[in-house]
């Protein structure tokens, strides 16, 4: 994907565990290193925190789209559903 002031987005394909079985997920790579982190703040493994978007998500909602609102809505203080996330010190 490219931007009009010549910024590229590469994706790639990321093999990843939900609930126990494998998948494969296409990304952008900034896209990948926020759910790594994401799963680092939250103590738990990449393929956990997948696990949970992948419950979570609406039936017409892809997994793909699923991740991205889910770091997009963190990013703004709100779960994915707009209340705002509790931060704990």
């Amino acid at each position: 994907m490219s931007f009009g002031n010549g910024a590229e987005l590469s994706t790639r394909m990321h093999n990843i565990g939900i609930s126990g079985r494998r998948t494969t997920v296409r990304l952008e790579d900034e896209m990948w290193e926020s759910l790594k982190d994401v799963a680092e703040r939250e103590g738990c493994s990449v393929s956990a925190l997948a696990s949970r978007i992948y419950r979570q998500k609406k039936s017409d909602e892809t997994f793909s789209s699923a991740m991205t609102a889910r770091r997009v809505a963190r990013l703004r203080g709100t779960n994915s559903h707009g209340r705002l996330i509790k931060k704990h010190n």
